[in-house]
């Protein structure tokens, strides 16, 4: 995500939707690999002492 914000303030584009998709096929190649699930965490609670 990071990657595609940075190409885009500085080219002034989009990525090539050919690119972006090769993107999101490595990027889920590597959640299967080392075992990354999409659900989210529980924020943690935060005290005004904190």
């Amino acid at each position: 995500k990071v990657y595609r914000l940075v190409y885009k303030r500085v080219t002034s584009g989009k990525i090539d939707s050919k690119i972006n998709r090769s993107m999101h096929k490595v990027l889920r190649k590597l959640a299967k690999k080392y075992n990354v699930k999409k659900v989210g965490r529980d924020k943690a609670c935060i005290y005004i002492e904190d």
